[in-house]
């Protein structure tokens, strides 16, 4: 892939600017399928939210998660079920304000 093959949007502050100003820009060029790159627990919300826009994403963790089963609880485990906890609201928001017609 050519590096005048990748457009960089870099106006946005969160995924949802990210989701609207990328499809602002997929728009004009007359683009509608691209590979979405982000972390692999933040996957599913910022497909939801390019998906809000009518863009397909094809998602391309950039991670992977490991977490270890453990006997007592680590810190490394705790941060990562705070962070998932974090997308699982974040999801359940797109989906409710989808519902209502509030993102766009």
């Amino acid at each position: 892939m050519a590096d005048a093959d990748i457009i960089k949007e870099d106006q946005s502050m969160n995924t949802y600017q990210n989701a609207k100003f990328s499809n602002e820009i997929l728009k004009k060029i007359g683009v509608s399928n691209i590979y979405l790159v982000t972390s692999g627990f933040h996957m599913k919300r910022s497909v939801a939210l390019f998906q809000t826009f009518g863009l397909k994403p094809i998602p391309q963790a950039s991670d992977l998660i490991d977490t270890e089963i453990t006997v007592f609880p680590n810190s490394y485990n705790a941060a990562f079920t705070f962070v998932m906890l974090k997308e699982v609201v974040g999801i359940w928001q797109v989906q409710v304000y989808n519902s209502l017609g509030m993102n766009k």
